[in-house]
């Protein structure tokens, strides 16, 4: 069961064979998150007994909890392992698959469904999601129409150059040669800069910037 990979199945019916029931979903999963016996999420140097019911109860602080807490299932009544085949045919599509396809795929609501997608491929994308490294490009722009071409009782005063009065400043991040990642920032200062180009490029990086001072920090190497 640890080598069972979602993506790795020749066939439904390979999948099938390896998550016959929720019994084998359970085990499955407590085996990926515990491989050295059940830890409490509550606190992880808390003595762990199981109830048998499919729970454990955490000594030092009295809760239940099952596999599921701390993870995209905590909170579903939805069994595993129509999770497990949601996930199965998300992996398994070369081309996205909709909602209403795998609502009947499941045998889940199309609300159920809309649910699961956003859920796994949002965790999909935060799992996948690397650091930029290499040549990484640096800009900021401002979106937002401009005021010259608005209407006389729309105009906004002194909204000209790095104002932020009428415009939403947003940082690129660019791996020459490979993926973007932009994001809305408060203002170009050096202080809110600084951060998110910190939790998106590697320290490896060679920075590629014009002569904006909000990105003194990181070209004065004082990283």
């Amino acid at each position: 069961m640890d080598k069972v990979n979602f993506g790795a199945f020749n066939s439904l019916y390979d999948f099938f064979e390896a998550f016959p029931n929720e019994e084998a979903c359970i085990a499955f999963l407590e085996s990926k998150r515990w491989e050295n016996g059940v830890v409490s999420p509550y606190d992880p140097t808390s003595k762990v007994y199981h109830r048998g019911d499919g729970y454990y109860r955490c000594k030092n602080t009295g809760k239940n909890f099952n596999v599921r807490i701390g993870t995209i299932f905590e909170g579903t009544k939805l069994p595993l392992r129509k999770w497990f085949m949601a996930i199965y045919l998300i992996c398994n599509h070369k081309k996205s698959i909709s909602a209403t396809q795998l609502a009947k795929d499941i045998s889940v609501t199309l609300k159920t469904s809309w649910f699961l997608l956003h859920k796994i491929r949002r965790t999909f994308h935060s799992i996948h999601l690397e650091k930029l490294d290499g040549e990484v490009e640096l800009d900021e722009t401002f979106v937002g129409g401009k005021n010259k071409n608005r209407h006389a009782n729309k105009k906004v005063k002194n909204s000209q150059g790095r104002s932020f009065k009428d415009k939403v400043p947003v940082l690129g991040m660019l791996q020459r040669g490979g993926n973007v990642i932009c994001k809305v920032v408060k203002d170009t200062s050096v202080k809110s800069l600084t951060p998110p180009i910190l939790k998106a490029v590697k320290r490896t990086a060679t920075l590629f910037t014009d002569e904006w001072c909000g990105y003194d920090f990181l070209v004065d190497d004082k990283i």
